[in-house]
């Protein structure tokens, strides 16, 4: 009796520390697939709010402060929104797999339209927009008039049945796909997806060489090849192929082909959680290498060259070098002009041309790092947009990030130019005749400044 007992005592001590093997593993993937998630959520929605909404309608002459100032508010918003969003859910007694079935209903219709609006140029705009919205409606109807029929009423019991979900999910998805692919068929777009190459601004410097070097688009289009045939064909792997031997030979595990298929499940997860830890490393080696032999890395962005007009700078050591900021303000560019006039037929004069990104050296640290490099791109564009006089053939072109007035001073303090010509006002307003950059300058600097009207 004492060796079954004991015998029976190790034996669910076994199956105890299984559970709470098997608990711990549930928790930390699910906690690792929400954070995830979450995050990529809070990043877009952030976006979505500070660029298409605040900067686009709002307030398009909005600095780098006021940006970052409503990203994290949007996410202090999103997430606390959320939270309340999912005790409301929990307290109402809805389960995770009601919401999970439920999300299909919501966001199926626009699967369709945003698939084929990426892929196929004869996409309507119009046949997409209401394919979306159409299907959503359709989908909600579908799924609340099923629940309705076959159990008299509407509760969290009735719709949350899996029947009423497939039938919302399905009416969803395909009135989304139908509207969408007849609607372009009967009215079809030509869009040229070349535009795209002026619309999208590519940050990643690696993706950025590969589209520099492969000018002709074969590296994009032997890309879209071969996610085409790797999806499309993983797709019907698993969704079709894999399921359907299954069914067709009536297979049930046994003790040891369970055991087999849980032990494949565990490596598959290892190892792909191992890819997912280590490759991101792998590939950021050169970066990080950089960060750590450099301690005191210059927070703004350095001087570039990438911009030049098509004429050769000189080579030989100018006479004369000034500095020309501009923020894109009517007397900024009439600075710029009146710089052309004023050194009309000195061959040895050297022009910069400074933009500065209002910025706050204290949030250098905290600055997201995808932000960071979106505000860097918006200056090189700003820049880009500015015509340089034909007479003005020696320049070159700058864009700081920091305190205006002071990344003037400094700038031109570096480069040691002989004389800054700038608006009297910027884009700023300002109840006296001078602009407070103007006013800083002058206050800062030792050099001759002028000031145009």
């Amino acid at each position: 009796m004492a060796d079954n007992s004991d015998s029976s005592f190790f034996s669910k001590s076994n199956d105890l520390r299984n559970r709470i093997l098997f608990t711990i593993l549930i928790l930390s993937i699910l906690f690792t697939a929400v954070t995830a998630a979450g995050s990529s959520q809070l990043v877009s929605v952030s976006s979505l709010v500070t660029y298409d909404v605040f900067r686009t309608y709002l307030k398009p002459s909005a600095t780098g402060r006021e940006l970052i100032r409503v990203s994290r508010l949007t996410i202090l918003g999103f997430g606390i929104g959320m939270g309340f969003l999912t005790l409301l859910l929990y307290q109402s007694g809805v389960s995770l797999q009601y919401v999970y079935l439920m999300m299909g209903i919501m966001i199926g219709s626009a699967v369709a339209p945003i698939s084929f609006a990426i892929l196929w140029k004869k996409t309507h705009r119009i046949a997409a927009t209401s394919g979306a919205i159409i299907g959503l409606v359709c989908g909600i109807t579908t799924w609340l008039f099923t629940a309705n029929s076959m159990f008299g009423e509407l509760t969290l019991a009735s719709t949350g049945n899996q029947i009423p979900l497939l039938y919302g999910n399905i009416a969803s998805i395909l009135t989304g796909l139908l509207i969408t692919i007849f609607g372009s068929l009967v009215k079809p777009e030509n869009f040229d997806f070349g535009i795209m190459h002026q619309k999208i601004l590519v940050v990643d410097d690696k993706v950025r060489s590969m589209l520099k070097r492969d000018t002709d688009e074969q590296y994009l289009k032997r890309s879209l090849n071969f996610c085409i045939k790797v999806g499309f064909s993983i797709s019907i792997f698993f969704v079709i192929v894999w399921p359907a031997t299954f069914i067709l030979s009536n297979f049930v595990f046994d003790e040891q082909s369970f055991s087999l298929w849980i032990t494949l499940a565990i490596v598959w997860a290892s190892a792909a959680g191992a890819v997912l830890i280590i490759l991101p490393f792998i590939e950021a080696r050169k970066s990080i290498a950089e960060i750590i032999h450099k301690a005191n890395v210059e927070s703004d962005i350095g001087l570039e060259n990438s911009y030049n007009s098509s004429n050769d700078l000189s080579k030989d050591a100018p006479i004369m070098r000034v500095l020309v900021p501009v923020d894109g303000s009517a007397s900024s560019l009439r600075a710029l002009h009146h710089s052309s006039y004023l050194f009309k037929g000195m061959s040895k004069v050297r022009i910069y041309l400074l933009h500065v990104i209002e910025w706050t050296d204290e949030d250098d640290e905290n600055i997201d790092e995808a932000l960071y490099s979106q505000i860097q791109e918006e200056g090189r564009l700003i820049l880009r947009s500015i015509v340089v006089p034909k007479q003005l053939s020696d320049y070159q072109r700058i864009v700081k990030l920091g305190n205006p007035s002071a990344k003037i001073v400094e700038v031109g303090d570096n480069l040691n130019v002989d004389m800054i010509i700038m608006g009297k006002i910027g884009i700023g307003k300002s109840d006296s005749s001078m602009g407070h950059v103007s006013q800083q300058v002058v206050n800062l600097t030792k050099k001759p400044v002028v000031f145009i009207d």
